[in-house]
């Protein structure tokens, strides 16, 4: 954290001020040279931990580390102010995980691994986010900690991947036994509906494939076509042994695939009014089904007095909603090759783009052409969707 915060203040001091303001990029090399000895020197003094046991609290311990209980879901009250508070009004605080970032991909799956990545119904998040004869283990080490609470990770996909109204009840009856075993060490959950960068054909995590298809994209073209950044597609299109580079979730914000269906998702029918799935509107089908699974882990989950709570949708993102020039780039956060909406658009028609490029973040590095194989990101037959709606058109011969 300290390492990223100053490489991050010497890169926007020189990038704001640098260029114009002398005693700025002094600054700003004070600052990169202070992330560079944090990065080579804080691990090393560290607090190291035993390997035989949890930090100084063993499982084993006469003593084990002790926090308050937490209070269950008909104790813990939200309605009085800024605090939680438990029965008796007194303050409460949460004291826990995240739980956990495996819960993102299915079981035999990662982002380094290309084998079956476009199976898309065939797949099973029962073991995430980890097997259920491990839970005892990592359950007893939270509470060792004094751990009592945990942000517990369901993706849409893990609940409605083979399908449209399709629900994977063995991974709910595996969910459901998650959280009562939680409940045996005393902790209290509370259920993330997780997603980054729309889904994991987009670069992240969250929605079903299906989602992507109903729309029109074909998801083994988005990373060819610049539609989106996935390590899956960098590694089939680079030799063997090409180091992967850090995760885009920046840039896949702003890239066509993930703003199209967040844009859809939140404002489809005010912008993409033409666009009917099965007989509903795109934002009216898009909402509706992610709302129903949602419900159905809900209803599962009704009865655990530990499950103290629901999340609506972790980190979601505005697409194309309130960008009143397609044609200028974005301002927030970029990595790598980063085109504007409009060379988006171009992008998935199969027209190669010259687009800028940052490493790191905000960091320019010059071009990089995206798309020089003429890939399309649309189904065989299928139109953009801005086309359709008068966004964007060719003029003349294109």
């Amino acid at each position: 954290v300290i390492t990223g915060s100053l490489g991050t203040a010497a890169s926007l001091l020189f990038l704001t001020l640098g260029r114009v303001f002398p005693p700025a990029r002094t600054a700003a090399a004070v600052l990169a040279v202070m992330g560079a000895v944090s990065h080579v020197y804080l691990p090393k003094i560290q607090q190291k931990y035993s390997m035989e046991g949890y930090g100084k609290f063993r499982l084993d311990a006469a003593r084990p580390l002790l926090s308050p209980q937490q209070p269950s879901r008909r104790e813990l009250r939200a309605d009085q102010g800024t605090w939680f508070r438990d029965a008796q009004g007194r303050r409460v605080l949460l004291r826990g995980v995240n739980l956990a970032g495996s819960s993102k991909y299915p079981i035999g799956a990662s982002t380094h691994i290309t084998d079956k990545f476009y199976d898309t119904e065939a797949i099973s998040f029962v073991g995430r986010p980890f097997p259920l004869e491990e839970a005892d283990a990592h359950f007893a080490r939270l509470r060792a900690w004094g751990l009592t609470f945990v942000r517990l990770l369901v993706t849409w996909e893990a609940v409605e991947h083979e399908g449209p109204g399709i629900y994977d009840e063995k991974y709910l009856d595996y969910l459901l036994a998650i959280v009562r075993k939680a409940r045996t060490y005393g902790i209290s959950c509370f259920i993330d509906p997780h997603q980054d960068v729309w889904s994991r054909w987009t670069g992240g995590d969250g929605a079903p494939a299906w989602t992507l298809d109903k729309v029109g994209f074909n998801i083994t073209s988005l990373h060819a076509s610049g539609a989106a950044f996935t390590h899956q597609g960098h590694i089939l299109e680079t030799p063997k042994g090409t180091p992967l580079p850090k995760m885009m979730w920046p840039s896949n914000h702003i890239k066509l695939a993930t703003g199209t269906m967040f844009t859809l998702f939140f404002a489809g029918n005010d912008f993409a009014p033409n666009l009917k799935i099965d007989g509903q509107s795109a934002q009216d089908f898009l909402q509706g089904h992610y709302i129903a699974a949602m419900a159905h882990v809900a209803g599962k989950l009704a009865k655990e007095d530990n499950v103290v709570g629901f999340d609506t949708l972790n980190e979601p993102n505005m697409g194309l909603i309130g960008w009143p020039d397609l044609s200028r780039n974005s301002n927030y956060l970029k990595q790598g090759p980063s085109p504007s909406w409009f060379e988006s658009f171009q992008l998935a028609q199969g027209s190669p783009q010259t687009v800028p490029t940052y490493n790191p973040t905000l960091v320019y590095q010059g071009t990089h052409v995206l798309n020089s194989n003429r890939v399309r990101a649309w189904k065989e037959g299928a139109t953009c969707v801005w086309q359709q709606h008068g966004v964007w058109d060719y003029e003349g011969a294109g």
